[in-house]
C-alpha cells in the first residue's frame, strides 16, 4: 500500500513539473511572437529603433513608472536628452515608449488598427 501511494505521488509531481514547463514555454512563445510582430510592423513602416533609456530598477522599471507619474519635468529632460522618442525595457513587463511625435503614435497604433480605447473612443476617432 505504501509503494502505491509513493508511485502515485511521483506521478502527480511529474505532471506538475511538465505542466509548469509547458506553461513557461507557452509564455516564452507568446512573448517572442509579440516581439516579432512589433519588429515586423516597425520595419514595414520604416521606423528606426528608438534610443534606449536605461532604468535603474531593471526587473520591473518601478523607478521609471514612479518618475513619470510624480515628476512631469523628468519627461521633458529625457526628451531633451534622447530626442523625440525613447524606449525603456525591463525584464518583466512590456517596453515603454515615450514620444512627443504625434506621427509616431498614429503609425504604431494604425498598424494594429486599434487607435483609441475600444469600444468607447474608436467610433469617434474614425
Amino acid at each position: 500500500m505504501d509503494r502505491d501511494s509513493t508511485s502515485v505521488g511521483r506521478l502527480i509531481m511529474g505532471y506538475k513539473a511538465n505542466s509548469l514547463l509547458a506553461g513557461v514555454a507557452l509564455l516564452a512563445f507568446i512573448f517572442l511572437r509579440r516581439q516579432h510582430q512589433r519588429d515586423t510592423a516597425a520595419r514595414e513602416h520604416g521606423c528606426q529603433p528608438p534610443v534606449k533609456h536605461q532604468v535603474r530598477e531593471v526587473f520591473t522599471g518601478f523607478d521609471f513608472q514612479v518618475a513619470i507619474n510624480t515628476n512631469v519635468t523628468c519627461l521633458f529632460h529625457w526628451h531633451r536628452k534622447y530626442g523625440k522618442t525613447f524606449e525603456t525595457r525591463q525584464m518583466f513587463g512590456l517596453p515603454s515608449i515615450g514620444t512627443i511625435a504625434p506621427k509616431n503614435l498614429c503609425v504604431v497604433h494604425m498598424a494594429v488598427n486599434d487607435f483609441g480605447i475600444k469600444p468607447f473612443r474608436l467610433p469617434g476617432m474614425e
